[in-house]
């Protein structure tokens, strides 16, 4: 096992430069895509386009070289006591502190560069901050050793202010017991990959095609038109358009399975006593940790292709900032995934004994949902209809899937509540359920409209530090007793 001294000023491994000159080339195209610009415009008779190419590339190589060369040499970074202690710049030199106890979360990146170069972007992530607060480019054996290091110094030092016994640091360091390990073989691959929204990424191709066609000229577009259609037989049948859209429909399946297998190529969960891990990704790998009592809400949907598979997809979320202004979530997503109910019950084991009580919403949460899917389009048609008689019958299939739309609605909308946890369930053709502890609420809104209070119903607005889930249109008598007893659940939580 390699052992570093981290207490010590240490520099980026030499591998590391090269991907700074890359980032900084990045950097360099978006702030001097001017001088780009400028180069093209400018006039020459003895500069073709070829050169004025050379040109720009040597302005931008010339800059990242100087620019990443100096962030590399620059670039310091060691624990000094309580802080993480870093010194960056190019042109400028700044240096952080961060109070070792105001990391939040440390994860590891790795895109298709830092691959090649054998190099991880470890991330620290701090409360106050809307954004990573720093990013350290480092081999992977490294990272590994110094987020480990981190971690414990973090954790001998709140041990120290607890008046707790002195935790002795062990440079071998042995790593927690893993509860459970989930990890995504083929089949789960596939199951992913076919249980995403096909309908979407449909949309998004026909979407692409029609936006390169439109920026064609006249004659360009007249010629792929009847290039086009050259293919198809002039008494072309129902069964041959059927085929085209289906090969369509396989095109966007298999494009799915390929991005699938890409982004969580090698998926492994490991839950521990107090934290999950969470490592995936095949071209860019991303690793995270959670710690579970940051774990805000977690999600668990199905769409109609998941309910068909007997799947779900489950996303964590976990809240760093406590600024209103900038949110920031950290959060990993499961796709079809076989275990949700064991993952989340893992992550909260008392909800396994817990006791719910039912809560449902009224009919008139139907109605609600009904004017609000319904009611400016079929005002739209009606209007329409003044016009043109027949665009009164375009309002009756409206109506009809508005109807069913707001039906399954109203009737897949309920919440459990339990002595610690709360289920909320909500979706349309899909499930959604979202769990959450009693504990993470911030606040409980008891809101009542001027409908509402006529109809004698009641909406509750739960908020957390990730973001708010809605019970609506509970029975007012319900929703009172469901509101003092939630803020009775939080004063003796707290």
């Amino acid at each position: 096992m390699i052992y570093i001294d981290f207490t010590q000023e240490n520099r980026l491994p030499l591998s590391a430069v090269f991907f700074l000159i890359i980032v900084s080339t990045k950097t360099a195209i978006k702030e001097l895509w001017g001088v780009l610009l400028a180069v093209f415009v400018f006039k020459s008779d003895s500069l073709n386009t070829f050169w004025k190419l050379v040109i720009a590339f040597l302005v931008f190589f010339l800059f990242a070289a100087i620019h990443g060369i100096l962030m590399y040499r620059n670039f310091r970074y060691a624990v000094k006591g309580d802080e993480l202690i870093v010194k960056k710049g190019a042109f400028r030199k700044t240096t952080l502190s961060i109070p070792l106890h105001k990391i939040q979360n440390i994860s590891n990146t790795q895109g298709f560069w830092q691959q090649v170069l054998g190099i991880t972007t470890l991330s620290v992530d701090t409360a106050g901050s809307s954004s990573n607060e720093l990013e350290i480019y480092l081999d992977v054996e490294t990272s590994d050793a110094f987020k480990k290091f981190l971690l414990q110094t973090k954790n001998e030092s709140l041990a120290s202010e607890l008046d707790e016994s002195e935790i002795k640091r062990d440079e071998t360091f042995q790593p927690q017991q893993v509860l459970k390990n989930y990890q995504y073989d083929t089949r789960q691959l596939l199951l992913a990959a076919i249980s995403r929204n096909h309908l979407r990424g449909t949309s998004i191709m026909l979407a692409l095609f029609f936006s390169f066609f439109n920026q064609l000229g006249d004659s360009y577009q007249r010629y792929l038109v009847e290039y086009t259609w050259s293919f198809v037989p002039k008494n072309a049948s129902i069964i041959y358009w059927l085929t085209i859209i289906i090969t369509i429909l396989l095109l966007s399946v298999l494009l799915n399975f390929v991005h699938t297998c890409l982004k969580y190529y090698d998926l492994n969960v490991n839950l521990y006593d107090d934290k999950i891990t969470y490592n995936a990704g095949l071209i860019k790998n991303i690793q995270q940790v959670i710690n579970l009592n940051k774990i805000q809400v977690i999600e668990q949907t199905a769409n109609i292709f998941e309910k068909m598979l007997k799947t779900s997809s489950l996303r964590v979320h976990q809240f760093l900032v406590l600024n209103e202004q900038a949110k920031t979530e950290v959060a990993f997503f499961l796709p079809g995934f076989l275990q949700s109910k064991e993952l989340t019950e893992g992550i909260y084991p008392e909800i396994a004994d817990e006791e719910f009580s039912e809560v449902h919403s009224k009919k008139n949460f139907f109605l609600r949902k009904l004017y609000s899917f319904a009611g400016v389009p079929t005002a739209i048609f009606v209007g329409l209809a003044f016009y043109d008689i027949r665009f009164a019958f375009l309002a009756i299939p409206v109506l009809a899937i508005a109807t069913f739309a707001a039906w399954f609605c109203y009737r897949k909308s309920r919440a459990e509540i339990g002595n610690k946890y709360i289920r909320v369930y909500a979706g349309a053709l899909g499930d959604k359920v979202s769990t959450l502890k009693i504990a993470n609420i911030q606040s409980i809104k008891f809101r009542q409209s001027v409908f509402q209070e006529r109809t004698q119903t009641a909406s509750l607005i739960i908020s957390t530090r990730w973001r708010s889930l809605n019970i609506p249109f509970l029975d007012e008598k319900t929703a009172r007793q469901v509101f003092d007893y939630l803020l009775f659940r939080l004063e003796c939580e707290g």
